[in-house]
């Protein structure tokens, strides 16, 4: 048996900011970034809406892209001294993930970060807290996901958590937060809403209620992304919910190997690197090897997008086409990663890799061996 799972509403187009107003309590926590939030607006448009809908509001910012565990308990200790009816989380993937720990962490004092990693694992939410997720940027799709980043290991390792109590309540894309976006986090962002799309489809875990969302999400990328990065309002909308139902579709379907590998590698040496930009490397990379998928999903993915009969081979070079019209590097020797630096941590990022897609349920997916020969093409390219 299969389940389909996402917040109860979804509000979305020009203005949905303004569900805020529908909130019902006394008290909201507005989980956000640095200045950014503050700098557009959009934070004092949140405030506003929060306020006419009765709640009394503490802002709780500085989540950064990284956030630490630290930063993660003081957010849990404000949350204490306040007690909130609502969580409102305002930005990117690094805040919302934030929020969803620190609604977990509340509600059940004595986890640790380390106890959450087990899929499915997590207890019964919702006793003393709900959360609604209003998505700034263009890709990710936290707002609708089971997903979270927890704060990084020492060495610089990524792991995630999947968990159906992490989807949020109500979750918020509202077209008019990303257009100030720079370029580069806009391809950034649409890679990654690519990436989970096409292994989506691909996953074994698929069904005839993701395929539709991943496809969908994947056309809406080929169709919108080049307008997004110019700030053509329509095409950021566009892209928003791409990215929306893209990560609907992972969620339900399962994240792939190449979302893993990513999500290893933007954090693994001394220079991050965006999320996305990682999974410019590694999705092409990825679909070549075949590894953990089968090919006849990516055939078919092939032929839907009018690829011909080349199969992985002719996807892979789609990809990596749309890479390289955007600029992205396609080597990870390209962002700064010194070679014996990295050949020092390929075999311990192939076992990082192996463990994070184990704990997703994929044991035997691939082998360390599969990993480690793809991460050289990844650091080499080709």
């Amino acid at each position: 048996m299969q389940t389909f799972i996402m917040p109860r509403d979804v509000y979305h187009g020009h203005g949905a900011l303004t569900a805020l107003r529908r909130l019902n309590g006394q008290r909201a926590l507005l989980v956000t970034g640095v200045e950014a939030m503050r700098r557009n607006g959009f934070l004092q448009r949140a405030q506003h809406f929060l306020r006419e809908a009765g709640l009394e509001t503490t802002i709780y910012s500085g989540i950064a892209r990284d956030a630490s565990e630290g930063l993660l308990l003081a957010g849990v200790k404000v949350m204490r001294e306040r007690k909130p009816d609502w969580v409102v989380a305002l930005g990117g993937g690094a805040v919302l993930d934030a929020a969803k720990l620190m609604c977990v962490l509340y509600e059940h004092p004595g986890l640790a970060l380390d106890n959450l990693i087990q899929p499915e694992g997590l207890p019964w939410m919702r006793r003393m807290v709900r959360l609604a997720a209003v998505s700034t940027t263009l890709g990710g799709g936290s707002a609708v996901s089971a997903y979270a980043v927890l704060p990084r290991l020492r060495g610089g390792l990524t792991r995630s958590v999947s968990d159906s109590q992490l989807v949020p309540d109500m979750a918020i894309f509202d077209p008019d937060l990303p257009i100030m976006l720079p370029r580069s986090q806009t391809v950034a962002g649409g890679i990654g809403t690519l990436t989970l799309a096409v292994e989506a489809y691909a996953s074994g875990e698929h069904s005839d209620l993701t395929d539709p969302l991943a496809l969908q999400a994947i056309h809406l990328f080929a169709d919108a992304l080049q307008g997004a990065t110019e700030g053509s309002p329509s095409a950021c909308e566009r892209m928003q919910y791409a990215s929306c139902l893209a990560a609907l579709a992972a969620s339900n379907a399962s994240m792939g190997l190449a979302h893993t590998l990513a999500l290893a590698l933007s954090a693994a040496f001394y220079r991050p690197i965006p999320y996305g930009h990682a999974a410019a490397m590694c999705l092409p990379a990825a679909i070549r090897s075949g590894a953990g998928v089968s090919g006849a999903r990516y055939a078919a993915l092939a032929r839907h997008l009018r690829l011909g009969a080349g199969g992985a081979p002719a996807l892979a070079k789609w990809v990596q086409d749309w890479c390289a019209r955007l600029e992205l590097a396609p080597a990870l020797r390209a962002y700064g990663a010194v070679e014996a630096e990295f050949l020092a941590k390929a075999p311990a990022l192939a076992g990082h890799v192996i463990e994070q897609l184990r704990r997703a349920q994929k044991p035997g997916a691939v082998t360390q061996k599969e990993v480690e020969e793809l991460l050289r093409s990844i650091y080499y390219g080709g």
